[in-house]
């Protein structure tokens, strides 16, 4: 994908077209990724910067694998010479290919983020990011719930359930803040939850039709949060398997979903 870039460049074929890299920027990004590992030099050879590029990619672990990748969507996507049309051809490109291998890994928003499932990927991961792209007192939530992914692709399994806490709790202070409903923000999901379910963000109508609603809500993410992340572990070290971590994503995503979509449905 790099050398495409570069031979784009180098033959100076239609900007708007063709994603095109010049040598300035392969050396901007060798610096970014000598910067990230700490080293002064991605490879033992002396090479140009996009030969020093190419032999780090055939010898790089696979995180170090998908910060390349990431880097170079993240220069797709706000190159100004290329369409829109032509950024998302690229970029769904790159998506395929890592479906075509069986990568767990999909390029959205500004990270590569890591799927399980790809329904629940289609259906929960990307339809609740666009929510809280959409609007900016989501910001928060945002960002809380990207870090939460890439702590996950980290390995980072108890940062990943502190962020989708964060972010749970986000969505709801900036929903009572926009209502002004009355609240705190030290209040824990529990208290937030309560005021919401107060002030009807659920219909008081669907309430009895979600019996428990509100059991799966508070516990579904804050207590697995409380028993993992949110306190000491004592002299044993508690794992967190990523499958568990998983389930802790996904219904962070879908609780945040759900209270969005409440919230615009709210006169």
């Amino acid at each position: 994908m790099y050398g495409e870039a570069y031979e784009n460049h180098m033959r100076g074929r239609s900007s708007s077209w063709s994603l095109r890299f010049t040598s300035g920027e392969f050396e901007e990004i060798v610096k970014i990724l000598r910067r990230e590992y700490g080293q002064d030099r991605l490879s033992q050879f002396l090479l140009s910067p996009i030969e020093e590029l190419q032999a780090f990619l055939g010898t790089c672990t696979t995180d170090q694998f998908l910060d390349c990748v990431e880097i170079y969507c993240l220069h797709v996507s706000t190159d100004e010479d290329l369409t829109d049309e032509r950024k998302e051809e690229y970029i769904r490109e790159i998506n395929h290919r890592f479906r075509e291998v069986g990568l767990g890994y999909e390029f959205l928003g500004q990270h590569v983020v890591r799927i399980d499932a790809q329904a629940l990927h289609a259906e929960v991961l990307k339809p609740t990011m666009a929510l809280l792209s959409a609007e900016n007192n989501f910001a928060g939530a945002e960002q809380e719930m990207q870090t939460a992914f890439e702590n996950y692709r980290a390995s980072d399994n108890k940062g990943a359930v502190a962020e989708a806490l964060k972010a749970f709790e986000s969505v709801m202070k900036s929903i009572c803040a926009k209502r002004n409903w009355a609240h705190s923000p030290n209040d824990t999901a529990s208290k937030l939850l309560g005021v919401c379910f107060v002030n009807n963000l659920i219909p008081t109508y669907l309430q009895s039709h979600f019996t428990g609603l509100r059991t799966v809500l508070e516990s579904g993410v804050p207590t697995v949060r409380n028993k993992t992340s949110g306190h000491g572990q004592g002299s044993t070290i508690q794992p967190l398997e990523d499958h568990f971590v998983s389930y802790v994503l996904y219904t962070a995503l879908a609780n945040i979903k759900l209270l969005i979509d409440c919230d615009k449905a709210l006169p």
